[in-house]
């Protein structure tokens, strides 16, 4: 221990770089980990993120006669006809992930515009989020 602190007051410059670029590559490699972590672990409202399968683009290789690939969304069809032959799901959900935007209006109020994402009626079986007044629209609400 006394060796190391003879060292360090006898280069100081080179002791505080040796410091400081041991501190950073530390903060730096927990930035990578908490970055990765917020992607991966079941935060509010996506508390079932660890048991969620996200489908999102349909990629058709080998078409036509120069074996074009060809990739896009996914259609509200195809998306459900996959999804309704998962036999093991819990829930399913099909919504758009662009959000437009909308007119809205509650009583006695003026209308104005608001983010719109276009969901279903599974999406609030997955996806946890508390109403500060109302309640989420069921299949019952649509028809």
């Amino acid at each position: 221990m006394k060796q190391i602190w003879y060292e360090l007051k006898s280069q100081p410059v080179i002791s505080a770089v040796t410091v400081i670029g041991t501190a950073l590559a530390m903060f730096l490699i927990m930035v990578v980990v908490m970055l990765h972590q917020v992607t991966v672990i079941d935060l509010a409202p996506e508390t079932k993120r660890s048991r969620t399968l996200y489908m999102g683009r349909g990629i058709l290789e080998g078409f036509g006669s120069n074996e074009n690939v060809i990739q896009s969304n996914l259609s509200t069809a195809i998306a459900a006809e996959l999804t309704e032959s998962l036999e093991e799901a819990e829930a399913t959900s099909i919504y758009c992930p662009y959000v437009s935007r909308a007119l809205a209006n509650t009583e006695g109020n003026p209308t104005f515009a608001a983010d719109a994402k276009r969901v279903d009626d599974g999406f609030f079986r997955i996806i946890d989020l508390e109403f500060i007044a109302g309640k989420p629209f069921d299949r019952a609400d649509i028809m």
